[in-house]
């Protein structure tokens, strides 16, 4: 048995693992029918990890000729990939409730700045990882230098999920206008902006009937 054959069985078990999870949790949704309310973005942001996932498991490959290991590099291999495992546990609801009404959106907007932050953080861990390889490789492809280093740095990826992070609560405020849903008097909206108070306590209002009111002549 190889180095690699040895080493790659606890993170297959660790990627696996997350996959395995959201698979079950998936399927706990769809069993749970129309009690579920859908959303896009979690679904979305759940497919991403899962591509991160599949990504990171086919980038074991460049190891396999490595012929030795220590403690400290395991420590640090098995750091790297509990990130996208717990990435894979923030992105759906669990456990899924056997009773009441279960919102995707409401969990993906609790959990959003959980999830893209373990992104970040992740891409960061296996950045830092291949920088520590490289400083140890005796004769690197490329010289390590500061512009070659901040070439190499993740920062595109890290941009992308920070913004994506920021901005998703906007773009579901602006489809709660047009779709008229029935709010009331401070109750946190949907899609995590605070309602507008209404000046007589327990008066409802709609966004449709509010905006129509002020195209009357």
């Amino acid at each position: 048995m190889s180095l690699f054959e040895f080493t790659f069985g606890l993170s297959a078990v660790i990627l696996g693992l997350a996959l395995a999870h959201m698979a079950s949790t998936v399927s706990r949704l769809a069993l749970a029918g129309g009690r579920v309310r859908w959303a896009p973005e979690p679904l979305l942001l759940a497919a991403i990890i899962v591509l991160v996932i599949i990504t990171v498991w086919l980038d074991q490959w460049w190891a396999r000729d490595r012929t030795s290991t220590t403690i400290g590099l395991m420590l640090i291999q098995v750091g790297k990939l509990m990130l996208p495992f717990m990435a894979a546990t923030f992105v759906l609801p669990d456990p899924v409730p056997d009773e009441g009404p279960i919102d995707l959106y409401a969990h993906y907007d609790r959990t959003r700045a959980l999830t893209y932050g373990t992104l970040i953080v992740g891409m960061l861990a296996f950045w830092g990882a291949e920088l520590l390889t490289w400083a140890n490789t005796a004769n690197p492809r490329l010289p390590m230098t500061p512009w070659t280093v901040v070439q190499s740095s993740p920062w595109a990826f890290c941009l992308f999920y920070a913004l994506l992070s920021s901005c998703a609560g906007a773009g579901s405020a602006s489809s709660c206008w047009g779709r008229g849903w029935s709010i009331t008097a401070g109750e946190p909206c949907r899609c995590g902006w605070r309602r507008r108070e209404a000046k007589e306590e327990g008066v409802g209002l709609r966004f449709r009937e509010r905006s129509s009111a002020y195209l009357q002549p």
